[in-house]
């Protein structure tokens, strides 16, 4: 599809939400109840029955995977079945969830071949299965197979169209300049073509990311980074000779750098019902993220915050544009002109949606309220623009406070862990496993090796 006519079917995504929603939520391919069932075993899984008449499937074992099964085990006492291609700390050893390890799981013919499989056996007990992606990958890979995947489970993602509108990111930002949405001084560079540097290239030092997460992830190298901070001319033809070299193929972003640390970032947590409505808003400040090359981006600690305005402009982006699930937004504060600029739109919850929970709005049971008890219908009342005062952290305190570095921000943090206001979903006190504990302690102490060896 061609660039224009790609944003044109963006722009008018709105007008053919209620035929995606129907596609995409797997309304019409609910399985009827069956007559023969397990009482009291999940003979699938072996796993105790918690007596729900639905069972969520989540792929993926990072902590994304782990908090989600701790948002349906704390409201449901569910234990969701696990499905992952290689084992993490996250997920391993932990008493609240049944997981399973597929070693090609990233083949898209053996995980669709494996999701119908396991819903063949699960429907034995089941009358409805939810499935939930962890990663960009993982939701591709659904919503590319959305039909079949349908008749067997419950789920609410975008369609295809609007999948890519929002994942591949020169389109997005085409989107967001339709839509009046700030962003970062902007322009792209196509890998294929000579490497020689555009007119209206910002003014290093430079953001560079790929525009097609999905192939460039598929081309991995050494020296492969999430993004990169390039300083000269002379860095960003090196990178794009390297990254060329690697077999990708499509475009580069090139951004402005925004100045500031990690607190000028924030992050957005919306979901969107299969109707089309927003029903839970947080927003957060960050004061700690990943510094390793390869993951930049990923969250270890923020602050809840409140701003109504902006947090409606980003909704009203997202309903307009046919968004649906879960969506995470990446923004920086840019203080040279007091504005918020947009990032990224991730299609899923973000690796720190957790502090969505933590302020009242469990999003197991946004799923659950919207696909299994079909309330979407019923509630007419605006999104819940959540302002409850929260810290979220999976890193040593004392990692929180150095990098806080501004007082403010470092009395806010005692003040929020004292008054019991702070939340690591990986503390939980269901967790029996001495070998899961013992991993998260060593975990927890090597951040800080990794903070000392990683700048960004």
């Amino acid at each position: 599809m061609k660039q224009k006519d790609l944003n044109t079917r963006c722009e008018h995504m709105r007008c053919e939400r209620d035929v995606n929603t129907r596609k995409m939520t797997g309304g019409g391919h609910r399985s009827e109840p069956q007559a023969s069932r397990s009482e009291n075993l999940n003979t699938a899984t072996g796993i105790p029955d918690s007596g729900e008449d639905f069972l969520p499937v989540i792929i993926g074992t990072d902590l994304n995977a782990y908090y989600m099964a701790r948002c349906f085990h704390d409201a449901y006492s569910i234990r969701p079945l696990v499905l992952g291609k290689q084992a993490s700390l996250f997920t391993s050893y932990s008493s609240i969830l049944d997981l399973q390890i597929i070693g090609d799981l990233w083949d898209e013919k053996l995980l669709v071949s494996t999701l119908i499989s396991t819903a063949e056996k699960l429907h034995a007990r089941y009358d409805k299965l939810l499935l939930v992606a962890t990663n960009d990958f993982y939701v591709r890979l659904v919503v590319n197979n959305a039909d079949v995947l349908s008749r067997h489970y419950l789920f609410n993602y975008v369609s295809s169209e609007v999948l890519d509108c929002v994942q591949i990111k020169s389109n997005f930002y085409e989107l967001c300049r339709n839509h009046h949405i700030d962003i970062p001084d902007t322009v792209l560079l196509n890998v294929g073509e000579s490497a020689s540097i555009p007119k209206d290239m910002p003014r290093f030092p430079i953001i560079v990311k790929p525009a097609n997460g999905d192939m460039y992830y598929r081309h991995h190298f050494d020296g492969q980074k999430k993004v990169y901070r390039l300083e000269n001319a002379e860095e960003l033809k090196e990178t794009v000779r390297v990254i060329a070299e690697s077999g990708y193929s499509d475009a580069l972003i090139c951004q402005e750098f925004i100045p500031g640390d990690d607190t000028y970032l924030y992050d957005m947590v919306v979901y969107v019902d299969c109707l089309g409505s927003t029903r839970a808003v947080s927003f957060a400040q960050v004061l700690l993220q990943e510094h390793a090359p390869t993951a930049i981006g990923n969250l270890t600690a923020l602050v809840s915050r409140s701003d109504p305005e902006y947090m409606d402009k980003l909704t009203a982006f997202a309903e307009d544009v046919g968004f649906r699930g879960f969506g995470n937004f990446d923004i920086k504060f840019d203080s040279r002109d007091g504005t918020y600029k947009l990032l990224e739109l991730n299609v899923r919850q973000g690796r720190s949606s957790y502090y969505m929970t933590a302020q009242g709005s469990n999003m197991a049971t946004l799923l659950v309220d919207d696909l299994v008890k079909n309330k979407s219908k019923d509630v007419v009342n605006a999104a819940v623009l959540h302002d409850e005062p929260v810290l979220f952290s999976i890193v040593p305190l004392m990692l929180v406070l150095w990098y806080a570095r501004k007082f403010r921000l470092i009395l806010e943090v005692l003040r929020l862990k004292l008054s019991g206001r702070a939340v690591n979903p990986l503390r939980n006190p269901k967790e029996t496993s001495f070998k899961r504990l013992g991993r998260r302690v060593i975990r927890h102490i090597k951040y800080y090796q990794k903070y000392v060896l990683n700048t960004w």
